[in-house]
């Protein structure tokens, strides 16, 4: 549970310092790669993201790389190719 706490903490720091349209997508990545649900509650059960280069979803991966919360692994046979991303 200290973790799901952590993130909505950096979340909330994240969203006060840098509010654009949009945001809500890389929230719902955070929220997926946790395992939360739509309100960013529940238990936290992975950590993980799996997309690759011609994904919608790969762009703004990248950008949650760029702003720290993130972090990208290069893929391998299990994820198909795909880059993982985990949650800092």
């Amino acid at each position: 549970m200290a973790k799901a706490v952590r993130w909505r903490t950096r979340w909330a720091l994240l969203v006060a310092r840098r509010r654009r349209p949009g945001m809500h997508r890389l929230q719902h990545i955070l929220q997926h790669a946790l395992g939360l649900d739509e309100h960013g509650m529940g238990e936290s059960y992975r950590n993980y993201f799996v997309t690759g280069a011609g994904s919608t979803d790969f762009p703004l991966c990248r950008e949650l790389v760029g702003m720290g919360m993130m972090r990208q692994s290069i893929g391998n046979g299990i994820t198909g190719g795909d880059d993982v991303f985990r949650v800092t």
